[in-house]
């Protein structure tokens, strides 16, 4: 397997039932054979996402979401990730895009297994050419209830 500097790695860890993420900071050739890396643990747990771009109709008052027909929402997947340094602590929440796909003002729909919320990036962590780390920014329940009362 080639390695490079800040590469996505994740690791299944022997006796865990998931796996983490990290990136590799440091490497270092010990022998023609062996190979010391140091990775940043950058999530505890992973999940396959899929954003889907909120966008509004033309003359409407509200996003249009992936349940609306009037404006077909670009789609796209990225990788959930979740950080927990200790169990008493909330766990820290942040995506990884294609690079191409991080855009600060848009709103998206995030959606995991079953579950879906409204959210945009947030502070960015990390850029590169083809990949982008980002804190979630959620926006408010009471955001969601005023764009969809002002629909009707």
């Amino acid at each position: 397997m080639e390695l490079k500097l800040n590469m996505l790695v994740a690791i299944h860890r022997h006796g865990d039932d998931g796996w983490v993420m990290g990136i590799v900071r440091r490497m270092r050739r010990l022998s023609a054979r062996n190979a010391e890396i140091g990775l940043q643990l950058i999530a505890t747990t992973l999940a396959s996402a899929e954003l889907t771009e909120q966008r509004k109709a033309r003359g409407a008052d509200h996003p249009v979401t992936s349940a609306d027909s009037a404006v077909a929402a670009r789609q796209f997947r990225g990788l959930f990730l979740s950080f927990q340094r200790r169990p008493e602590e909330p766990p820290v929440q942040s995506l990884i895009v294609p690079a191409v796909e991080f855009h600060t003002s848009r709103v998206y729909t995030l959606r995991i297994g079953r579950s879906a919320r409204t959210i945009r990036h947030g502070r960015l962590l990390e850029q590169h050419a083809d990949w982008v780390w980002t804190v979630i920014d959620p926006i408010p329940v009471e955001s969601d209830a005023h764009s969809a009362g002002s629909a009707n």
